[in-house]
């Protein structure tokens, strides 16, 4: 996880200066302030805001994308990420559904917890409130469930 630093200060003319420090939460974080305040060595009545925002790795797994679910022959698997938020959408048939996918429509939200896991709500369809599925990238990618059931990755979608 990494987090972001940013401070305001008001200068003696009382102009705004606005400056951000990005840094890697696993590193000291008195050195990360250590480097915001040498950035500030004359201006007087700072305020340092530190805000602790999760931001996705750059090598973290993408989960927005569509998936197979070998439980729910043809019924569609979605998710949609947007910062640690996900969106996972999908229908149901008994147990599958037509080849155009339609069935049951259910919507869930989750949460993506790190580079490769996220927990879905899954109680609106009587399931656990957090479970954990576990992205894995062979021999097929996709979600790997408890329960040992795969959704196997059909194709990446960048949301917007």
């Amino acid at each position: 996880t990494h987090f972001a630093s940013h401070t305001k200060c008001n200068t003696e003319d009382n102009n705004v200066l606005s400056l951000s420090l990005k840094g890697d939460k696993s590193k000291n974080s008195n050195e990360q302030q250590r480097k915001m305040a040498n950035l500030l060595p004359n201006i007087n009545n700072c305020i340092l805001l530190l805000a602790l925002v999760p931001i996705l790795l750059v090598n973290a797994v993408n989960f927005s994308g569509s998936y197979d679910d070998p439980n729910h022959p043809n019924c569609l698997r979605e998710i949609e990420v947007v910062g640690t938020r996900a969106e996972v959408s999908g229908t149901d048939g008994t147990p599958g559904c037509p080849p155009d996918g339609s069935g049951k429509k259910w919507d869930l939200v989750g949460k993506v917890v790190d580079r490769e896991t996220l927990l879905v709500d899954f109680s609106p369809k009587g399931g656990p409130a957090n479970l954990k599925g576990t992205y894995e990238f062979s021999p097929i990618p996709g979600i790997r469930w408890p329960d040992g059931n795969l959704w196997s990755r059909k194709n990446e979608i960048e949301f917007k």
